[in-house]
């Protein structure tokens, strides 16, 4: 099984229904799933049952696997990024009749109790080749809406993929870094013009190396526009936030 490892934007519980699509034709073409996006199991059960899934079979015959995503992710405020890794990995070891595994998870948590650091080490270690996962970490829009741009931006850069919701179909988007610069210069565009837009993203090349090539990791425009811009760098920055969160929402209504 090649291992993958995905971010998925939500809006709230209205992205479920699709989430429980998605789960059903994983099932259904031989996988099994660990669900941990929601706080109550038996009403995830329910949830799906009125959408018409057999859950309970699923669940009977271990192909569907719920857990309460507080208590399957941080049982207590102080717990290492490598509990929830390790609890994945336990999970996933019981499933050894399923040749594919998918999971299925929200990471808000960490930041609800405002581990940032533990999330972004969490995040890391999910990349691990070694998982042999298919990993979909779910974030929903409410709790990425005051990260600042650096943050959100390194939590991006750690995944291979976006995930989208597309006329009923689920649309897996490679992620790199040369998105971040066209999605800098839309923003650039729209806030100070084209032509002056163009000459600042060409000092920002020269300068600072920001270019569509550059590892993710050295990828931070926040720094280098400040610099540039002074005060006038703020609208450019929130118009880049908000412009990378439509990018990579999961209903994102724009063509593929």
């Amino acid at each position: 099984m090649e291992h993958s490892h995905s971010l998925c934007l939500l809006e709230g519980d209205s992205s479920f229904p699709a989430l429980y699509d998605m789960i059903n034709q994983y099932i259904s073409d031989g996988y099994a799933v660990v669900y941990s996006v929601e706080s109550d199991p038996d009403d995830v059960v329910v949830q799906m049952r009125n959408l018409g899934m057999a859950a309970e079979n699923f669940v009977q015959k271990g192909a569907l696997r719920l857990l309460d995503k507080n208590l399957f992710l941080l049982p207590e405020n102080k717990s290492p990024h490598n509990q929830p890794l390790n609890s994945l990995q336990l999970v996933a070891a019981e499933l050894t009749e399923f040749k594919w595994i998918l999971c299925i998870g929200s990471n808000d948590r960490f930041l609800e109790i405002n581990q940032k650091e533990s999330l972004l080490e969490y995040e890391k270690a999910l990349t691990l080749p070694g998982l042999s996962l298919e990993i979909v970490c779910c974030y929903n829009a409410e709790s990425v809406r005051e990260l600042s741009l650096e943050y959100l931006v390194k939590i991006l850069n750690l995944h291979q993929y976006t995930l989208h919701h597309h006329h009923s179909q689920f649309v897996y988007r490679e992620w790199h870094p040369k998105k971040l610069i066209d999605l800098l210069t839309k923003s650039m565009n729209k806030a100070i013009g084209q032509e002056s837009s163009e000459r600042l993203l060409n000092i920002l090349k020269t300068l600072y190396k920001i270019d569509g090539h550059a590892p993710f990791q050295f990828q931070n425009f926040e720094n280098p526009i400040r610099e540039l811009l002074g005060n006038s760098a703020k609208v450019i920055l929130n118009s880049l936030a908000e412009e990378i969160k439509r990018e990579i929402s999961f209903t994102r209504s724009s063509q593929y």
